[in-house]
């Protein structure tokens, strides 16, 4: 993993945002206000969950997770007795590779095993929910090479896959896009509801939230 900084200037609060597979941190759009220091985690390409942060500087310490960044927050602090102020999860959950509460195993699989340049777009696109979005933010893709981008998603599917359980009470809000195309809407409520989270549902979000004003609110009134 990981870790750019968009905002380090030693303030009181600090904010980390997990992002999703295959994405630059510049595809992130989302940016709270300047008494917030500010990183995004990325780059899920091993297993290395050192994030070299001092915590113990800050007096407040948020977590935004997005799509598989859902599992990478929860593994990456599984162990750590830091108490967040705040844990919001996006368009994912603990488990983003399961049949019942995230993208479903022969889906994944054959991704996985289908993933070429033109399939990479695709998926883009879908996370996207179209065009247009996909145009705005064009610039954030990754640009890892296939063999890359299939060893992180290889990574993240083993992960997924082999955990025996979430970690109960490990978050405060899930948001849910009904549009979502990627991990199916009605997957991620099974989950939030299996660990007694009541998920916020955005009529309209597509798996790429960021440039949703209603979830871009949400944020800003939960952090």
């Amino acid at each position: 993993m990981k870790v750019f900084w968009k905002n380090n200037k030693g303030n009181d609060r600090l904010l980390i945002l997990f992002s999703g597979w295959g994405m630059n941190p510049s595809i992130i759009s989302f940016q709270p206000d300047e008494s917030y220091d500010y990183c995004i985690v990325h780059s899920y390409q091993s297993c290395d969950l050192d994030l070299d942060i001092d915590f113990t500087q800050y007096d407040e310490v948020s977590l935004i997770a997005w799509s598989f960044g859902v599992l990478m927050a929860e593994v990456c602090f599984a162990n750590s007795d830091l108490v967040f102020s705040n844990t919001i999860a996006i368009n994912g959950t603990a488990f983003p590779v399961h049949d019942s509460y995230g993208i479903p195993n022969v889906i994944f699989d054959k991704t996985l095993e289908g993933l070429n340049e033109s399939s990479y777009k695709k998926f883009l696109l879908r996370t996207c929910g179209g065009m247009s979005t996909y145009k705005e933010i064009q610039s954030g893709y990754i640009q890892d090479s296939i063999d890359m981008l299939r060893s992180s998603l290889s990574l993240l599917g083993d992960i997924a896959k082999t955990r025996e359980c979430g970690n109960i009470g490990f978050w405060n809000s899930a948001i849910i896009g009904e549009d979502d195309k990627i991990i199916p809407a009605s997957n991620q409520e099974n989950y939030w509801k299996e660990v007694n989270v009541h998920p916020m549902k955005i009529q309209g979000l597509e798996h790429y939230p960021f440039l949703n004003a209603n979830l871009i609110d949400h944020l800003f009134a939960l952090i």
